[in-house]
Parts: structure tokens; sequence; C-alpha cells
């Protein structure tokens, strides 16, 4: 579970037409995350960050289909309802539209659990939607006319939550589902999780706690929040595999092993200006019982450079390459 987390996606703010960048929104008044949002201008009901993820490529080549999502996306609208016409919820990240006003509307999003302040700002009309889509305990607070309004602090308890795994994949699912099963007991919700039907037909009779669905029936307008088991960044091991064999995208790291020793994926890091491929060459074989292994460089400063030279910056890189993640990338990294 370390490499793959509760999540919906890992994108970041974008700049699209008719909507605004959160770092570019914010004035002399904001002290917050620059890259915590995306928000959009006017309360588009139709458009999520996740819809443009490539815009430019869409409007390059008309003949070009779209990128379809890995699960089923979250309703148009936030869920939950507050004062004055405002929604919410927690599924694709934390989302609120805000419809328009007399006065402007105050916001501010907050970490319960690290008491960071992850974005605010102000605005008249529109629709914001944090960038961390994994689990955060968020705070949510909106004031208009310096009257405090609304704080909403994150709780699952009694209330729907969705938990999506991939379709096609044994080992993974199986793998993950303990701990849908944590979160529902840590956190007393209602958990509907969405998965293979013959994966349901293992679960069902041990979990009755547990609402099992497929994918074509999940019903996005029902839940508070929502999560999906998505993209798997790991090294050259058995887990990379599966996350493979089951359609999701992998961001490989290796170093001693040659690109063509794993499966054929676009998203491979190594450093070639390093040692590599020891694995791959015939003059020197594996020893199984040396956990400390390295037959061209080792004792000397240069053993495991295979490894040690690549760079977050060139993970990083890599991950800006994968459609509908890399398209918002750049600013949850925090460039561009």
């Amino acid at each position: 579970m370390n490499s793959v987390g509760l999540r919906s996606s890992f994108a970041s703010a974008e700049e699209v037409p008719g909507e605004v960048d959160a770092q570019s929104a914010q004035s002399d008044h904001v002290s917050a995350a620059p890259s915590a949002v995306v928000m959009t201008a006017t309360p588009a009901v139709g458009t999520t960050p996740a819809d443009h993820a490539m815009p430019a490529a869409a409007s390059n080549n008309s003949s070009q289909a779209p990128t379809k999502r890995p699960y089923p996306p979250p309703a148009e609208l936030p869920t939950q309802s507050g004062p004055k016409g405002l929604r919410f919820d927690f599924n694709d990240g934390c989302r609120l539209v805000l419809p328009e006003a007399e006065h402007p509307w105050r916001v501010r999003l907050s970490d319960l659990d690290t008491g960071n302040i992850l974005f605010q700002t102000e605005l008249k009309a529109g629709r914001i939607n944090s960038s961390k889509r994994y689990f955060i305990r968020f705070r949510l607070e909106v004031w208009q006319n310096d009257e405090s309004l609304f704080v909403h602090d994150y709780s699952a308890r009694d209330r729907d939550v969705l938990i999506q795994f991939p379709v096609g994949t044994l080992g993974d699912s199986l793998g993950w589902f303990p701990y849908a099963v944590k979160f529902q007991e840590r956190h007393a919700c209602r958990l509907t999780c969405a998965m293979s039907d013959k994966l349901i037909a293992l679960l069902r009779n041990s979990y009755s706690q547990i609402t099992f669905v497929t994918h074509d029936e999940v019903k996005p307008e029902r839940h508070y929040a929502t999560y999906s088991m998505g993209l798997f960044v790991g090294l050259s091991s058995g887990l990379s595999w599966l996350a493979w064999a089951a359609g999701t995208p992998v961001v490989m790291i290796s170093g001693c092993t040659h690109a063509t020793n794993e499966f054929e994926t676009p998203y491979r890091v190594i450093n070639y200006h390093a040692c590599n491929s020891c694995w791959n060459d015939v003059r020197v074989r594996f020893d199984h019982k040396d956990f400390l292994w390295c037959p061209r460089h080792k004792d000397t400063p240069r053993q495991f450079e295979c490894t040690r030279l690549i760079t977050a910056e060139q993970v990083k890189a890599v991950i800006k390459t994968i459609p509908g993640f890399g398209a918002h990338a750049g600013r949850a990294f925090g460039s561009g």
C-alpha cells in the first residue's frame, strides 16, 4: 500500500478557457499553497477538472477520441447542500460550487490533521476543487460579508462513501480490499465498493456491512466521498506486474534492470548517465544471499548509483507525461 493510495486523481490546477487557475487568482491577502485547487470563474456545471485533462490535443485533432476515465466520474454537481445554495462534497477531492450572490464569497480549505491552510480566496461565484484527490480530513470554511456562513469538518460517519477498484485484476484488488474494510471500521461510514462482479461473488457474503456494486451500477449522486485505486508508482517487482496486468498506468522506477527487462510501459524511469542494467549483464551472476549485491561497484562510492542517481525531478517529469495526470501535474509539483 506504500505505492498506491486511496485517490481519485493525481490532477492539480490547470488553466483552461473559461477557468481561472488558483495561483493566478490569489491576491495579497491569500496565504495558501499555490496549487491547492482548480477554480472555475463561473459555475459551469457540466465540466470538471478531469474533463479538461488535455485541451490542446483535443482542439488540434477533432478526430481524436477523448481519454476514457478508468472509473465512473463523480456527479456533475457536488452532492451535499449548504446555506444559500452552495454545494460541496469530497468526490474527486474537496469540491465546492458557489452560486452568484449579492456579496462575494470567501473560502478557505484546511487540513484538520496538520492545521495547514491549503487554499483561501475570494470570488463572486464559481467552482473550487482541491488538487489533492486522496484521503484528507478537510475543513471547509465559507464567509460572506465578513460573517462566518458555513464550517464543515470532513466526517464520513453514517455517510455514503465509495471506494472504486480496478476491473480485470485479482491480486491487486484483493490486496487493497482489507484497507477498504479498515476504512469502513475506522470511519463508521456506509461503504460501497465498486469492483468486478467476479470479485463481488467472492467477497459479498463475508462482508455484510459493505455494499458491493459493479462500475456500471455506481450512483455517483449519492456519495459524500469517493476514492479510487489509480496510478501505480513502483519498482521492478510483482506488484508492478499486477498493476500493469490490471491496466493501471505504471511508473516503473528501476536502474538495476534494463528497460527491456519488464513489460512495455511509456512511463519508465532509468538514469542512463549512471551505471545501470547489471541485472541483465550476462557477465555477472546474481547472489541471492547478498542483500547488498552490487556486482560492479560494491564497497565503492559508486555503489547503488543506478538507484541513487534517479532523482525526484526525473520521476515527476515522467508522471507529467501520463494522459489525464500530466496536464495537471506541473502545478501539483510546484512548477509552471
